[in-house]
């Protein structure tokens, strides 16, 4: 048993009637929360990432984190600082290639509105090209090293391993794109 604890909510979308809908709970022990995290980014110097607990990136120095947007047919990063549980984001490298930092824990923040990256938990495995939500249809894309890069290229079907987002893009605002 668990003696005390803190219980973090992720909540999603608003419902009727002041609810909401979950996307998850988790138990943390409180004896045992810890005040930093490791992050790794890999080779490619860019991966996309969802922690677990949120995160403070003000004093990284070999790591940033970036929520994505998208307007029109423009997808813009930007730099964020805390990076809320369960947020999708970018990481990457300050000066390129493999990094590892400690980063530390926030007190709970909220997840950037508007951040067109998807966070992930558990293991999303197919990924839907296509998805539709509230009756709009999302292209979902996933980063990669395909034919034109390290880019954004659709899902086609790809695992999304747990700690990892994808991009999810209004369909209509990516009309027969295959990358990003």
């Amino acid at each position: 048993l668990v003696e005390e604890a803190t219980i973090v909510l992720k909540a999603a979308g608003q419902g009727g009637n002041n609810s909401r809908t979950l996307d998850y709970i988790y138990i943390q022990k409180t004896d045992e929360a810890t005040t930093t995290q490791n992050v790794t980014v890999g080779t490619n110097g860019i991966a996309t990432y969802t922690p677990s607990v949120a995160l403070d990136f003000t004093n990284a120095t070999n790591i940033k984190a970036y929520t994505a947007t998208v307007s029109e047919t423009t997808v813009t990063l930007t730099e964020t600082k805390t990076v809320a549980a369960g947020e999708g984001v970018i990481i990457k490298s300050v000066n390129g290639g493999e990094k590892n930092e400690t980063i530390a824990v926030a007190n709970p923040a909220t997840a950037t509105e508007g951040n067109a990256l998807v966070g992930t938990l558990v293991d999303i495995d197919p990924l839907a090209t296509d998805a539709t939500i509230n009756e709009v249809t999302y292209t979902n894309y996933i980063l990669n090293n395909g034919s034109n890069g390290i880019g954004f290229y659709k899902a086609n079907g790809k695992k999304v391993a747990a700690g990892k987002a994808y991009l999810r893009v209004p369909a209509e605002k990516v009309a027969g794109a295959k990358a990003l």
